[in-house]
């Protein structure tokens, strides 16, 4: 009877091999489909050709409205100190305040037209803005 005792208890140490491999099954299978929903959602998230070239114009587009901004910015800038003498010219000639009127003189009219146009021909020459409808 003591054998028997012994037999069993040495039988009942040992871990049958299925126990031991499911853990390691599972661990397994888990890990491989990690890997797998990695690679898929990386490659479906993934931007395609059109994609990254939509983007690329995009960023382009911004450095020339940045650029362009910038050059804008000075032609009003400009505009503002070449026309705000003459505009206070012909406040002085014409008062806000309902003061006398006095006609101003054929020379100043024509540097006035002269500022105008010249005006009028810088802005001719602005650089060109992408829009929707181009």
């Amino acid at each position: 009877m003591a054998r028997s005792k012994q037999t069993i208890r040495a039988r009942s140490s040992k871990q049958s091999p299925s126990k031991l491999t499911w853990p390691a099954a599972l661990l397994t299978t888990f890990a491989v489909g990690f890997a797998a929903a990695f690679l898929i959602a990386t490659q479906v998230n993934a931007p395609d050709a059109t994609e990254s070239r939509i983007a690329e114009l995009k960023a382009a587009e911004a450095q020339r409205d940045i650029a362009q901004i910038g050059v804008l910015t000075e032609l009003a800038q400009g505009t503002r100190d070449r026309l705000t003498p003459v505009l206070l010219s012909m406040a002085d000639h014409v008062p806000l305040t309902g003061g006398p009127v006095t006609p101003p003189t054929a020379a100043t009219i024509k540097t006035w037209r002269e500022t105008l146009n010249a005006e009028e021909d810088r802005y001719v020459e602005t650089p060109p803005r992408a829009t929707a409808s181009t």
